[in-house]
């Protein structure tokens, strides 16, 4: 073995083999027994119920950098890792047999005095449901022990685990599947991420609310799947305090407490979204309750760059019965420069954006038939995704406006037939890629004066446009300057 070898990584894959079957998967590990710098440790898919002895060696491992343990699911116990002086990453998952990280008696030193993690940042713990202490002989809601540098925790799905360690410099954390935890997580005011969420049958999250507060230091925030929130400390029937937090991005999946399903919004949803006035990145996903683009909800986030929404069954887009909210709407999230809506298959109108908006992607909205004619006002934006819109019957004739469009994608549209007339205006475009809308049969003649100042032109699955590109086709002269060309899948030169 070369004295340099730093790493190992076991898998150890199931097999019908009868041979192979009944080798002891203890015995074949321990034959594979590395050398004793190694920094990395890889060991997946163990069969065993006990790890062999020169895994639990510490002069075996006390080079150990990163640790990673997975799918040993008959594990009863783990190396003694509390004692690994310069161990960084420890990442545990499908373990559903392990029930303590540390054996008793191992995190105390020969004077007495609590044995640490000392270099350890990363600990990631992943389905592990019979995970309930953090050392041997724990009970309840308290653990001595402490990770004095530790960064970055994850527990997702260990629903037995009752405590938290000490942790002073943790920024990141991440529960999941955990209802205790998490109203222990909600109190540590000092984390830089947070991310709270239901996870594989945490029936016990269900019906219980969230309390919570946004704190200062918070910069992202990820709540997932729950059906309502309530500010912390926060009796029945008081008005919820408001408190201003310097959140940047916020992340939201499944949670249908933080949208009203009705026109008018309670009060009791609005102190919500009145503490991110910092926020830049709002990610929306899956949630039914929201159906049309909720004006009042983002009334206060004027900070707002970008915004994703994704996968929400019920969403149809702006508000077509309140006229007078329209000046409201031109005002909303005045600095938004990244619209994306992905997979909102109802949408039937695009949501108003403002005029400093740079991105925009509509992804499988299948029930869209037009794009609004005030796009064309947009004179910031410099790139336009429409893809698997299924419906999608013709593109505004306002889109000439787009005077600072330089890339323009148009996929798997298989019902539109043409393109607009006023597509002359378009002097910055750069990139003009069109896949999958074999029913365009020609280009006007405004997008074909642009040809000329293209640096990528792509025409792929459109058998009709693709032969007046090829050889002897009426398009092939125009296309000299560009330095990109693929045509029908093949290169062009």
């Amino acid at each position: 073995m070369p004295a340099n070898y730093k790493g190992s990584f076991f898998k150890i894959p199931e097999s019908n083999d009868q041979e192979v079957a009944h080798c002891d998967p203890r015995e074949v590990l321990d034959a594979l027994k590395p050398c004793n710098q190694l920094k990395i440790l890889q060991v997946i898919q163990y069969p065993g119920n006990e790890f062999p002895v020169w895994m639990t060696e510490y002069t075996m491992l006390q080079n150990l950098i990163e640790l990673y343990l997975i799918d040993c699911r008959k594990c009863t116990k783990i190396p003694p890792v509390d004692k690994l002086p310069f161990l960084g990453i420890l990442c545990l998952k499908f373990f559903y047999n392990l029930r303590h990280l540390c054996n008793s008696g191992s995190t105390s030193g020969e004077s007495g005095e609590d044995l640490t993690f000392p270099k350890l940042k990363e600990i990631e713990l992943f389905e592990m449901p019979n995970l309930s202490s953090w050392c041997e002989g724990e009970v309840g809601n308290e653990t001595s022990l402490v990770f004095p540098v530790l960064k970055s925790l994850d527990i997702i799905n260990c629903p037995k685990l009752s405590a938290m360690p000490s942790a002073p410099l943790l920024e990141n954390l991440s529960v999941k599947g955990n209802m205790t935890l998490q109203c222990i997580a909600i109190r540590l005011t000092k984390l830089q991420i947070l991310s709270l969420g239901r996870h594989g049958g945490d029936v016990e999250s269900e019906n219980e609310s969230l309390s919570f507060q946004p704190y200062e230091s918070l910069q992202t925030l990820e709540l997932s799947g729950y059906n309502s929130i309530v500010p912390i400390d926060t009796n029945e029937g008081e008005k919820p305090c408001v408190t201003p937090t310097n959140c940047l991005v916020l992340n939201l999946e499944s949670c249908n407490f933080i949208f009203s399903s009705n026109i008018v919004v309670p009060n009791s949803l609005l102190w919500f979204w009145k503490c991110f006035t910092c926020l830049q990145c709002l990610y929306i996903k899956n949630c039914a309750n929201l159906k049309y683009w909720p004006e009042k909800e983002f009334r206060s986030l004027n900070c707002l760059t970008v915004i994703w929404v994704m996968s929400c069954p019920n969403f149809l887009g702006s508000q077509q019965d309140l006229p007078s909210e329209k000046s409201i709407n031109e005002a909303l999230l005045p600095k938004i420069k990244d619209m994306t809506i992905i997979q909102c298959r109802n949408m039937i109108e695009i949501p108003k954006c403002s005029m400093s908006i740079q991105i925009l992607q509509i992804i499988g909205c299948t029930k869209l038939e037009h794009l609004p004619e005030w796009l064309g006002s947009m004179v910031s934006l410099k790139e336009m995704t429409i893809r698997i819109c299924d419906n999608l019957q013709s593109l505004p004739s306002s889109i000439g406006g787009l005077m600072s469009l330089e890339n323009l994608k148009i996929w798997d549209c298989k019902n539109l037939e043409i393109l607009p007339e006023e597509m002359e205006g378009l002097k910055a475009l750069e990139v003009l890629k069109i896949r999958k809308c074999p029913k365009i049969r020609v280009l006007p003649e405004g997008l074909l004066q642009q040809l000329k100042n293209l640096d990528q032109l792509w025409i792929e699955d459109c058998p009709h446009l693709e032969r007046h590109f090829k050889r002897f086709g009426k398009y092939r002269r125009l296309t000299s300057e560009i330095r990109i060309k693929k045509i029908g899948g093949d290169p062009v030169d």
